[in-house]
Parts: structure tokens; sequence; C-alpha cells
């Protein structure tokens, strides 16, 4: 599949179908089209760019905040007041 520089002609060529059949029946996707058009909207201009060149967002897990990181060390901590060990996730 062919790039292409406007965002709007690439979404066409990739969005799901409005109509689509399933064994007998026929299935509107309309609202998925508008969804999706929608996430192509949103964002910030950087964002829209790591988009378009296939960049995936880091992950990070929930604990990285100082917050979160004291949050789960309680939770470690009487996990091995109760059970008497630690099960690493």
């Amino acid at each position: 599949m062919e790039l292409h520089s406007n965002e709007l002609r690439d979404y066409i060529l990739r969005a799901p179908k409005r109509w689509t059949f399933n064994g007998c029946e026929m299935v509107n996707n309309s609202e998925a089209c508008y969804r999706w058009l929608e996430q192509l909207c949103r964002g910030t201009l950087d964002q829209r760019i790591n988009r378009r060149a296939g960049l995936v967002e880091k992950w990070f897990p929930y604990w990285r905040t100082p917050t979160m990181k004291s949050i789960k060390r309680h939770h470690d901590r009487e996990h091995i007041k109760k059970y008497g060990y630690f099960i690493n996730r």
C-alpha cells in the first residue's frame, strides 16, 4: 500500500469500509470510520507526525511517577508481611 503525503487521503484508503458483508447480512461500520477519523484529527502536531511515520508511543508502567512507586512499594511490603514472601510480577 502506498503512503500519501496527505493524511486524509491515506485515511480514506486505510479506513474500514462503511458497509461489509458478514455472511448473509450487511454490517454498517460508519461509527468505526468516524471514530478513526476523530483519532486522526486529535493530538498534537508531533503526535500526528509520529503516527504518520509509523512510530509507536512508548508505554510506561503505571508506577513510573514517585507517588505510584511508593504505593507499589507499600503494596509489596504488605504482601511480604502477610505471606512471608514476595512473588515478582
